[in-house]
């Protein structure tokens, strides 16, 4: 995928750990979407078996490592430069 900002599903402003990244076409929105839903099923369900939490913990970790670096690689600076 070209990292030019017409092809992104995210945009990136900012940098380090200050970096802010936006959904900005439907791919983008509807990833965030299902990000959002699996980790709510997910703390429902760890809700309902409060034995279970720390595999439940890890399953949340591991969604929201995978989603973040999705995002990131997904993404284009807001400038257009494509530049982390």
């Amino acid at each position: 995928m070209s990292n030019s900002t017409g092809d992104a599903w995210f945009v990136r402003r900012g940098r380090g750990l200050f970096t802010n990244i936006r959904p900005v076409r439907l791919q983008g929105w509807l990833l965030s979407f299902a990000f959002v839903s699996l980790v709510t099923a997910l703390a429902v369900f760890a809700q309902k078996s409060p034995a279970h939490w720390p595999a439940w913990a890890t399953l949340i970790a591991t969604a929201t490592i995978l989603y973040t670096l999705a995002c990131y690689r997904l993404s284009a600076s807001a400038d257009g430069s494509g530049a982390c």
